[in-house]
């Protein structure tokens, strides 16, 4: 009897204590955990979750901001759970919360900012003495078991934190901590390591860069590592073979660019003269020399290459024949030319050949012509050597051999002819060359007679081609520099030339030719043998 009392009250016992235990169950709501399931929030520095809890760094500077995004994930990918609540630590010292009210929504407890009191010695809920303020915010369907009810992971937060003007070097951490998790899971987080460097770095976010010269609008960012608390000023100047101020590009040689406070890049812009001139390919080279409230970083120089639009330009002769006549002073030029400008100098080298005699004939030698940046062509000056010889047609072949910053052209090739001079001493035109006429004829032009007083008493009308004094002067006038400067000084004189001629047409030879008149110091044609000669080849 006693036995089987015992026995009765043992069931009872059990089963009462089993009762009990599904009530507890029930009424809180719990459920038994199984091992390792977590609730997970990361942080990270862009909007993209880490895939486990490794820490973050963040490389900021003094009056920088930067975001910070908390991503929620779980263990077993179990997207229907009570909710979730979390603390985001931080050093007020350092760091303050600029912005927070980019959440997810709806929130049972929308983000507030208190101080860190929590229980644990002095570091706070996470254990981290040196954080002092907190970020608190939950989540939850406690109705439901549904939270969040959609695909994981899920972005929870984005904070921008700024770091404060008076905290220029060193490491602060950004911590979670949990207030509430689900029914059998825990709590799994990260944190971020905030780094300062002291003032940031700007670099070119390019080092190089190609553009046409039709392009137009050229645009080079610089960028900072991290924004700043003040205005960065980066002066820079610009090298390189493109010409600044606006002849090929509209940039200063030298110039100043602003990131403005709390931004991290600015863009240099400037434009391209779209020219007609052949340059070739040209580069800027924009460098930055010096800057205000930051360092210069790695990729200090952008190097900018200009693709010249325009064919490079031929060089030609100006025509590919040229008549020259003999003269004892006039000079006489051949021509190259550009079929558009440069602005590059433009050396041309070229070779003289043909059945004419350089030194004898005329004075052109091998060589080179430049025609300097900007022009479109260059001429080069030559004597046609008057001499005592009839040699009529003597030719003078000169050749483009090689262009510097051109192209040789298809009239590369220039003949010069040289002839003899169309004048001779016979002034009136009646065939012969006399002293009575012709001679009285010279010497009273070379000594300014004109009109009547040339030709009084002098020319025959029945036997002259030239008669009036009109038709006499115009021969004259030409011939005066071809043929009338017999002692070779560079002048046409009466007292000197005009006295020689006419000596000569009443056959003074010798010494009677040339006492008295020849000056030694300036004459090039100096003895009666070289004068005789010379006059010898304009008789008619």
């Amino acid at each position: 009897m006693t036995s089987n009392l015992k026995i009765d009250i043992s069931k009872s016992l059990i089963l009462n204590l089993f009762i009990l235990l599904i009530f507890l169950v029930l009424s809180c709501n719990l459920t038994w955990a199984d091992e390792g399931l977590y609730q997970i929030v990361t942080l990270n520095t862009s909007q993209t979750s880490l895939s486990s809890s490794e820490d973050v760094t963040v490389n900021t500077n003094t009056g920088s901001t930067f975001a910070i995004y908390a991503f929620y994930n779980v263990s077993n990918n179990y997207s229907q759970l009570s909710g979730i609540s979390i603390r985001i630590h931080y050093d007020s010292s350092k760091l303050e919360i600029d912005n927070y009210s980019d959440y997810l929504l709806p929130a049972t407890l929308a983000p507030i900012i208190d101080d860190d009191t929590g229980p644990y010695l002095s570091g706070g809920y996470d254990y981290d003495e040196n954080t002092d303020k907190i970020l608190k915010i939950a989540w939850s369907d406690w109705a439901n078991q549904n939270w969040p009810g959609t695909g994981l992971p899920l972005q929870l937060i984005k904070l921008i934190f700024k770091v404060k003007n008076d905290y220029s070097e060193g490491n602060t951490n950004i911590n979670v901590s949990f207030k509430t998790n689900a029914n059998g899971y825990e709590g799994l987080s990260n944190k971020a390591l905030v780094s300062l460097g002291g003032k940031p770095t700007v670099s070119w976010s390019e080092v190089s860069q190609t553009k046409n010269e039709s392009d137009g609008i050229v645009s080079i960012k610089a960028n900072l590592n991290s924004s700043y608390f003040d205005d960065i000023l980066i002066d820079y100047v610009v090298s390189g073979s493109a010409q600044t101020g606006g002849e090929d590009i509209s940039l200063n040689s030298t110039g100043t660019l602003t990131i403005l406070e709390g931004q991290q890049s600015a863009s240099l812009n400037f434009t391209i003269n779209d020219d007609s001139n052949y340059e070739g390919d040209e580069t800027a080279i924009i460098t930055i020399q010096s800057v205000t409230n930051a360092t210069i970083g790695s990729n200090s120089s952008h190097t900018l290459t200009i693709i010249d639009n325009e064919n490079i330009p031929e060089v030609n002769f100006s025509s590919s024949t040229q008549e020259v006549f003999e003269s004892a002073t006039e000079t006489s030029a051949f021509t190259i030319v550009l079929s558009g400008t440069s602005y590059q100098d433009v050396v041309v080298s070229y070779s003289v050949n043909g059945t004419s005699t350089e030194g004898q004939d005329h004075n052109i030698e091998d060589g080179t012509i430049t025609i300097t940046a900007g022009q479109i062509e260059a001429a080069k000056t030559f004597n046609a050597i008057k001499d005592s010889i009839s040699d009529s047609n003597e030719t003078i072949i000169i050749t483009i051999d090689s262009v510097d910053n051109a192209t040789k052209g298809s009239s590369a090739i220039h003949t010069i002819t040289l002839k003899d001079p169309p004048y001779n001493l016979d002034v009136d035109g009646n065939g012969e060359a006399l002293g009575a006429t012709d001679g009285l004829l010279l010497i009273r032009y070379l000594y300014e007679s004109r009109g009547n007083s040339l030709i009084n008493g002098v020319v025959d009308q029945n036997k002259c081609t030239r008669c009036d004094s009109e038709a006499i002067e115009g021969y004259l006038s030409n011939a005066k520099n071809a043929i009338l400067d017999v002692d070779g000084n560079g002048e046409s004189l009466g007292a000197t030339d005009g006295l020689l001629l006419i000596r000569y047409l009443y056959e003074s030879r010798g010494a009677s030719l040339i006492n008295g008149v020849v000056d030694q110091n300036k004459c090039t044609r100096c003895d009666s043998n070289s004068i005789e000669t010379y006059l010898q080849t304009l008789r008619p």
